[in-house]
Order: C-alpha cells, then structure tokens, then sequence
C-alpha cells in the first residue's frame, strides 16, 4: 500500500492493489485515519 499527500493541496491518495482512493481537505492528522477507514473498507473481505 502506497500513499501521497500534498500539503499545498491537502489532497491525501492511497493506492493499494490498483484500487485508488483520494481524500479531499484533509489534514496531517487525518491522514492515519483516512489510511485506516480505507484498510478497513476492503480489510474484513480479504481476510
């Protein structure tokens, strides 16, 4: 899993497995927690 953020632009993108997701308007705090809403979203299906 790999991820961008851009401090100019707050804009936070993970890539994992050819799936990307980006996160508008987020802050340096956020990132851990957008990073875990995304493992979680595909985490329970992969085991």
């Amino acid at each position: 899993m790999s991820y961008q953020y851009s401090a100019i632009t707050r804009v936070l993108i993970i890539q994992h497995n050819g799936r990307v997701k980006s996160y508008r308007n987020i802050n340096l705090f956020g990132i851990e927690d957008c990073i875990k809403q995304f493992v979680d979203s595909w985490g329970h299906r992969h085991g």
